[in-house]
């Protein structure tokens, strides 16, 4: 139920962003961040503090979300206590917005941090395969011993030693010659 409820909530802030949906990013960012705050919680969630106080602090709180359909939205959701949807709304909404604006977010797998020029260049080989715009995030995983492993919504491309050693081995197991097949 509140997968459907955060993914409602989501489509109908993004259909009110129409225009505005930098505007919208930016806010859903500092509305995270407000919320990451772990003070917040207990306050917004408690049934101790009625509705009209969980809008006045969240009134405070969000002061400096300047986009006011989630503004409004922000305030609905602590008078309900249910801001633990906000991740699944911010998540829901940036996806339909990279879905719009024909963007597509993957990660990049590597030993060691990436140059900004080495991620920008994966990101122009991807697109020009594809045909959206990529956003890679690099993320360390020292297990991989060596490569690069990138993970797309629904693609996957894996040069990573530890993925070559397992391709030797399964080869191997079969009694296959490595990089030839029959």
């Amino acid at each position: 139920m509140n997968d459907s409820l955060a993914n409602s909530y989501a489509s109908a802030l993004h259909d009110l962003s129409k225009g505005h949906a930098e505007i919208l990013k930016k806010n859903l960012v500092l509305a995270g961040k407000l919320l990451e705050k772990e003070e917040c919680y207990p306050y917004l969630n408690s049934p101790r503090i009625g509705k009209e106080g969980r809008y006045k602090i969240a009134s405070i709180l969000f002061q400096e979300i300047t986009f006011p359909p989630l503004h409004a939205l922000l305030l609905l959701l602590a008078t309900k206590r249910k801001l633990s949807l906000f991740s699944q709304i911010k998540e829901s909404v940036e996806a339909l917005i990279d879905e719009e604006e024909g963007v597509e977010r993957g990660i990049v797998w590597s030993v060691r941090p990436l140059e900004k020029e080495e991620v920008a260049s994966l990101e122009n080989a991807l697109q020009e395969k594809g045909g959206k715009v990529i956003h890679l995030e690099n993320r360390l995983d020292p297990s991989l011993r060596g490569g690069i492993c990138v993970a797309l919504k629904d693609r996957r491309y894996d040069g990573s030693l530890k993925e070559k050693a397992r391709l030797l081995k399964k080869h191997l197991m079969k009694g296959d010659i490595y990089g030839k097949t029959r």
